[in-house]
């Protein structure tokens, strides 16, 4: 289902007893960030994946997905892609962007099982979230990334302007959230006003939901850019972080 939609935003209450530690964790010789709970109780885990020359520390800090994280109880952690040659850090999300060929769907079921060894974690609630580049691995990865027993790895997924880039899909579950005068990834299809970097023809983002069926829902907000909503975003007006959070949660693996 392809929605335009208004969203009445909720507040978000810091709960009590719930202070947050950090880490920084190296996985196959990469960073991964992790804020998490100090209460030891097995929580949700969810991935953020960064943008296309962006890094862990910058997504950690754009989204304020931690923020989130500390006050309806979930761990965050932030891997980071592998270096670009114009500078910053990128995803293998198959065509678009940037021309990487690393191995990312294992890369992050490595992440998961080290963030797990970690930090208490309800395996069964493990999603994944990503932003422009990020999104369109945040897709790849819940449609290939296994457990150690070969099954789906995320309960579910989000994505921000970032388009489903394959053609089947093993566990079709996510809720993608895209701007209608998004130029860099245009939701209808089409190329990037910055070929350099992306230099493919996406498809349209429109038809996700016809094509993948009923666990995808797609929310087209018509003032929306390339960026990542939040409620003090007028060209948005919403929370992602909420948005997508409320759309993961009921799912588990």
């Amino acid at each position: 289902m392809v929605a335009v939609v208004a969203v009445t935003v909720i507040a978000v209450v810091a709960l009590p007893g719930c202070g947050p530690a950090d880490l920084q964790l190296t996985v196959d010789g990469r960073p991964v960030l992790v804020h998490r709970h100090t209460d030891n109780s097995a929580r949700p885990l969810v991935l953020v994946l960064h943008g296309y020359s962006n890094t862990a520390a910058f997504i950690q800090s754009y989204t304020g997905v931690d923020a989130t994280a500390d006050a309806l109880g979930f761990n965050v952690a932030y891997p980071q892609g592998t270096p670009t040659a114009a500078g910053g850090y990128s995803w293998n999300a198959g065509a678009c962007c940037g021309g990487s060929t690393a191995d990312d769907v294992t890369f992050l079921e490595h992440v998961v099982d080290r963030v797990v060894a970690d930090t208490p974690t309800d395996r069964r609630r493990v999603y994944v979230w990503g932003f422009s580049n990020g999104g369109i691995m945040a897709v790849r990865a819940i449609c290939q990334a296994q457990d150690a027993a070969g099954k789906p790895l995320f309960a579910a997924a989000g994505t921000v302007a970032g388009p489903a880039m394959l053609s089947t899909c093993s566990r079709p579950v996510w809720r993608h959230l895209h701007g209608e005068a998004d130029v860099v990834v245009p939701v209808r299809g089409g190329t990037s006003v910055f070929p350099s970097a992306c230099g493919c023809t996406f498809p349209d983002s429109t038809t996700e939901p016809s094509r993948f069926g009923a666990f995808v829902r797609l929310d087209v907000y018509p003032n929306g850019a390339h960026t990542w909503p939040k409620p003090t975003d007028g060209t948005f007006g919403v929370d992602a972080n909420r948005l997508l959070w409320d759309f993961s949660r009921p799912f588990a693996t």
